[in-house]
């Protein structure tokens, strides 16, 4: 998650994305998923075998989601999601399905700061001892 913070908060062409531009007439949804204990399961399992789990895992929720939302692969065991809020409890329900999940979401009408809060809302989640399965949280 540090890294995806860090991503989004560079700068380009030196100037700072400002928090308070709406880019989006409609607020946009970031569902940022990460499975348990996957770095564990490497080290018990191999890295082919993990990484061909999180693959299933990934095909499951792209033929799930594929008329409401786009599914994308970060690296290691996270994903993330992206939809309209129409379509958010569906996503949340198909990125549940699936034991040993957590899930971080932020909405906003800047899709930079639906990132942010999306993992804001995992490291909330990872904190707690995952007490939830997901957080949702909204920009202001």
């Amino acid at each position: 998650c540090k890294r995806i913070k860090d991503l989004l908060k560079m700068d380009l062409n030196n100037e700072n994305y400002r928090d308070d531009v709406s880019c989006l007439p409609e607020p946009l949804v970031v569902a940022h998923a990460d499975l348990n204990d996957f770095t564990k399961r490497t080290r018990s399992l191999g890295i082919y075998r993990t990484y061909s789990e999180i693959l299933n895992v990934i095909a499951h929720y792209v033929r799930e989601l594929r008329d409401i939302a786009i599914v994308q692969y970060l690296g290691g065991d996270n994903i993330v999601s992206i939809c309209d809020e129409d379509s958010m409890q569906e996503v949340l329900e198909v990125l549940g399905s699936v034991d040993s999940i957590k899930v971080g979401v932020g909405v906003s009408k800047i899709p930079r700061k639906a990132f942010m809060l999306a993992a804001e809302a995992l490291d909330t989640i990872r904190e707690k001892g995952k007490v939830s399965k997901y957080m949702v949280l909204y920009d202001q």
